[in-house]
């Protein structure tokens, strides 16, 4: 398989967990929207992005939100958020880092960051993700939301959470811009929702609770990378809650118990700023599922012989492992930030239509306030039947295929030899033919009565 593998499923086509193990050895992200305009809308961005139609500043924003009486979220911006930033400033001197924390996290900060006029090439946030229960209207469209720092924390605020207080996927404006940004967040939710509890040891439960009537990609990432004046290329993201062990690790600190763990976090920033392809750039974050997978499995096998263990311990080594494995990148894995050169200003040029039709595509007209249709498509040459037609002429149009095997003693001699050059130095023992429809013809050399060398 190739190295950088995206996936275009829902997570109940394709689990999530088929997701995490294809990604301790390969690069791999996941798309999975409603309609096909979706689908050629975030083809379009990243196509232009590749192509040299984007150049973004080197801009990096860092989003976090401390809000009153909630120690998460305190911890985030004290012990990820704030040092991340510090460690990174020395290795990105062309770059410009913008601090976004406290008061300045609000709502209204992240509209400008996501498309607006302050929108960055890279965008870090850290806060809670919204979470709803199972069967809740809500859920699908705002489970993962972004909480800012307008929410007054749980000891001011014991009603429902009004969408004031946080940002979702139906809040990114019609006129954004979030053409070229990658977004990285640290939040629960922020990538997806299983349909079970991915953290049931901690209740030390033998049935899986389900969460979600079906496991979903959350909202605000898809319409980001779908955006039809141009999208984002990915998001970086959690599936299910995010836990402070991914970089607060327990019994590492002399005093407090605990210490942070930047490492991975500072690993995968630093290979982006330098625009290493976003699935290369979270190696890192998948060398730390693979090292508390191998923590854990020795773990249970001495249990299992009888070792005398902690549940408290092994559930929290369970809730690492599983945090761990649950950073997902929604977007093509191969994209990587499109950057001007260093001191030169971003330059953007116009996206082309999408000619896609499907039923959204009016509706896209309008989000967009666009007047331009775009140009209509026939509904008996959609794109899979046009694809399949093409493909068809293709294969009706090769003929045969013809495919020579020769043999030799020394097989050095002809490595570099040139296609005219092998009948001379080397036998040719088997010549195959192969025809458009799949017939396969092997000539092989014999006496001329049916029978074949031995060897």
């Amino acid at each position: 398989m190739p190295y950088y593998l995206l996936l275009v499923a829902s997570p109940e086509e394709l689990p999530f967990f088929v997701q995490y193990q294809l990604d301790v050895q390969y690069a791999v992200g996941r798309l999975h929207f409603d309609e096909v305009a979706e689908y050629a809308a975030y083809a379009r961005s990243v196509v232009a992005a590749e192509t040299g139609g984007l150049q973004l500043a080197r801009e990096l924003a860092m989003f976090a939100v401390s809000n009153p009486d909630d120690p998460a979220t305190q911890l985030s911006s004290k012990h990820l958020v704030a040092p991340l930033a510090d460690l990174l400033a020395p290795h990105a001197p062309d770059w410009v880092i913008r601090r976004h924390e406290g008061e300045a996290a609000s709502k209204a900060t992240l509209a400008r960051l996501l498309g607006g006029d302050a929108t960055p090439a890279l965008l870090f946030t850290a806060s809670h993700g919204a979470g709803f229960s199972r069967g809740d209207p809500r859920q699908r469209a705002h489970q993962g939301a972004l909480i800012c720092q307008d929410w007054p924390g749980p000891a001011q605020w014991r009603e429902p959470l009004p969408q004031d207080f946080y940002f979702a996927g139906d809040d990114l404006r019609a006129d954004a811009r979030p053409h070229g940004l990658v977004m990285f967040n640290f939040a629960c939710y922020g990538a997806g929702t299983p349909m079970y509890d991915d953290y049931g040891q901690r209740a030390a439960s033998s049935a899986r609770t389900p969460i979600a009537d079906a496991a979903f990609l959350a909202a605000l990432p898809r319409r980001l990378l779908a955006h039809p004046n141009g999208g984002a290329l990915a998001t970086i993201g959690h599936v299910e809650r995010a836990w402070g062990c991914s970089f607060l690790w327990p019994g590492s600190g002399k005093k407090t118990g605990s210490s942070a763990q930047l490492a991975v976090f500072e690993g995968a920033m630093r290979e982006l700023l330098r625009g290493a392809r976003v699935g290369a750039a979270l190696e890192c974050f998948n060398e730390r599922y693979a090292e508390l997978a191998s923590d854990l499995s020795g773990e249970l096998e001495e249990i299992g012989y009888g070792r005398q263990y902690d549940p408290r311990e092994l559930a929290d080594m369970w809730t690492a492992n599983n945090d761990a494995r649950a950073f997902a990148i929604v977007g093509d894995p191969a994209v990587r930030l499109p950057l001007a050169p260093a001191g030169e200003p971003a330059r953007r040029v116009p996206l082309p239509a999408i000619a896609v039709d499907s039923p959204r595509t009016k509706a896209a007209q309008e989000f967009t306030g666009s007047d331009a249709a775009p140009a209509p498509i026939d509904e008996s040459q959609s794109a899979v039947k046009t694809l399949r037609d093409a493909l068809e002429q293709a294969a009706c149009s090769l003929g045969d295929l013809e495919v020579r095997t020769f043999v030799t003693a020394d097989s050095k001699a002809i490595v570099t030899a040139g296609r005219e050059q092998l009948p001379a130095q080397a036998e040719l023992r088997i010549v195959t033919r192969i025809g458009p429809g799949g017939d396969v013809d092997n000539l092989v050399p014999g006496d001329g009565k049916g029978s074949t060398p031995s060897s």
